[in-house]
């Protein structure tokens, strides 16, 4: 079953970004035979971007809007909602630093009381990336390396390479909306 809302849409519309036409496509074959990567759970699934695909977009990395390597399957179950606890450590507009590592390892099994309990997780919190927004320019600037090193651009028939991101206040509007598809 798949939830009614989804914030991840909302907030790329907040920072003038809209959904690939390629997503549900994308999305619906992540779907297929999936369940959250904490829990288990077959119910409430959301296809969950490990970097968030708006802040990707900001970046001019939106090709890992539609990568698998960016995507992972987490409930949004009432309960222990595994989406927002542990892959958006409590803000849709941020994301868990540890990566797929730390969504599929540290929290496994666990409620969200028992989450909210572990060390790791705190510690995760604490050092959760700002929203956009709030972002300083170094860490722009790091994060898009973070994307460079861990999830390396793979050439498409349209582009051999990224658009270069630089942050020095300007917006390349046709490097936020392209996916490189």
């Amino acid at each position: 079953m798949q939830q009614q809302t989804n914030p991840g849409s909302s907030i790329a519309q907040k920072y003038g970004i809209a959904r690939s036409p390629l997503w549900s496509g994308v999305e619906k074959k992540v779907r297929e035979d999936a369940k959250c990567m904490t829990c288990s759970n077959d119910q409430n699934l959301q296809v969950h971007h490990i970097v968030p695909f708006h802040l990707c977009h900001l970046v001019y990395r939106g090709d890992l809007e539609l990568d698998d390597r960016n995507l992972l399957v987490l409930c949004e179950e009432n309960v222990n909602d595994h989406h927002i606890l542990v892959g958006h450590l409590g803000n849709f507009e941020s994301y868990n630093q540890g990566g797929r590592a730390a969504i599929e390892g540290a929290f496994v099994g666990l409620s969200a009381q028992q989450i909210k309990a572990d060390k790791t997780w705190q510690a995760l919190m604490q050092g959760r990336p700002a929203p956009w927004n709030k972002m300083p320019h170094d860490q722009r600037l790091a994060l898009r390396q973070f994307l460079d090193t861990n999830f390396a651009f793979i050439p498409t028939a349209k582009a051999s390479a990224p658009f270069p991101f630089l942050d020095d206040g300007t917006v390349n509007e046709e490097a936020k909306a392209t996916t490189y598809h």
